[in-house]
């Protein structure tokens, strides 16, 4: 649970402190990258058997250590590229009474020609999950708790996916006017 809050944390920290105009695509300089908790538990096992060939002196095990790892790297690649492009047009909520749940809805264009999995949206504690087909677009839609009457801050919006693998965690935070 920690880890998984580590990545909110350092963008917080990170990530310019002024509003985003949208719409925004989302580059290389937006998107984050960190291990998830399986990804570090992935990362010490082979830390383990690499100690393990080495000591017996096991050429496959040299081998598949290098394979697995190059199979990670390309999980983080194909994670980063999960969010490489992507466009976030608008983002709305509508007015309601309080007490009741506010619906921020976050207008998510995918302009490239492969599919955007396991896609998350994350404010505050709620979050939803989407996949975009290739050249199609979707609304993403997250229910906020109200507490009081008159204008309410929204937290930052964290765009996130541990797609394809889960050993990597991309993110890219939003902070809309």
């Amino acid at each position: 649970q920690a880890l998984e809050r580590l990545p909110d944390a350092l963008a917080r920290k990170l990530v310019r402190r002024r509003d985003d105009t949208l719409p925004v695509t989302l580059r290389q300089g937006r998107i984050y990258v960190l291990p998830t908790a399986a990804g570090l538990a992935f990362a010490g096992a082979l830390l383990v058997m690499l100690v393990g060939a080495i000591n017996y002196g096991l050429s496959l095990g040299y081998a598949l250590v290098f394979l697995l790892f190059g199979l990670g790297m390309a999980g983080t690649v194909h994670a980063f590229r999960n969010l490489l492009g992507l466009r976030i047009v608008r983002a709305t909520v509508e007015p309601v009474f309080a007490g009741e749940a506010a619906s921020l809805r976050l207008f998510v264009e995918n302009p490239s020609n492969w599919r955007r999995a396991a896609l998350r949206i994350r404010v505050g504690d709620t979050q939803a999950e989407a996949t975009l087909e290739a050249g199609a677009a979707d609304t993403l839609t997250v229910d906020l708790p109200t507490e009081h009457r008159g204008w309410l801050t929204i937290e930052p919006i964290t765009l996130y996916t541990t797609w394809p693998l889960g050993l990597a965690r991309a993110w890219s935070v939003l902070r809309p006017a």
